[in-house]
């Protein structure tokens, strides 16, 4: 997602076509109808509570997904809020004021950095408030220029995250197999080309001139 100098939630959704508009208008009011009160916390405003919940849903969405609790243990988050507060936040979902459902950021100067949730229960549409909106609403907010949610989605396209390419760096040592894995590269990012040249008609953003 990328921060057209909005300066809130609604200058984004003005840039968007009549029907997506209407319909992440109609997502976050179902939130309230849910009875959820969302909150944001910053840094040192993020309390032991909120973390050890935090890392609580964290394993039981990896474990729903994969069989396993997740590969980052407690004490990687412990270090990372004592180390960079100042580059993290996260938003929460409250029920009766008990937190049901969380998302955590990663920041810095220039990008927003959506990676990690989970919830407590099912709840229609949080997972869209907590790691989508939110995030926007906090990029807009810092002024950031992008919003990185993560790779994969299409659901992500129809609320205005731009499909792009991305990368990753690996080393391999056997040769033979590294020979293998960079041919098949070479295909896989044909294929992801024409895929982001499929897909980019379907953002929800209006014609311009």
């Amino acid at each position: 997602w990328f921060n057209r100098d909005y300066s809130e939630f609604d200058d984004f959704l003005g840039a968007l076509n009549s029907r997506k508009r209407k319909m992440i208008n109609r997502e976050r009011r179902k939130i309230a109808e849910q009875n959820l009160q969302i909150k944001r916390y910053e840094g040192a405003r993020i309390s032991s509570e909120l973390w050890d919940f935090f890392y609580l849903v964290y394993t039981r969405t990896y474990l729903k997904r994969s069989g396993v609790a997740g590969y980052l243990n407690r004490d990687f988050f412990d270090q990372v809020a004592t180390r960079m507060p100042e580059q993290i936040a996260m938003a929460v979902a409250f029920e009766n004021d008990q937190p049901v459902a969380c998302a955590l950021y990663f920041f810095d100067d220039q990008t927003l950095f959506g990676r990690y949730w989970g919830s407590r229960g099912e709840f229609e549409h949080l997972h869209f408030e907590l790691c989508y909106y939110q995030g926007i609403e906090l990029a807009i907010a810092k002024r950031l220029r992008k919003f990185d949610a993560g790779a994969q989605g299409e659901h992500k396209i129809t609320r205005g995250f731009e499909p792009i390419t991305t990368h990753s760096l690996h080393w391999i040592a056997n040769p033979q197999f590294a020979a293998a894995i960079a041919d098949f590269l070479n295909q896989e990012q044909q294929r992801n080309l024409r895929y982001i040249d499929q897909v980019r008609p379907l953002l929800p953003y209006r014609a311009t001139d």
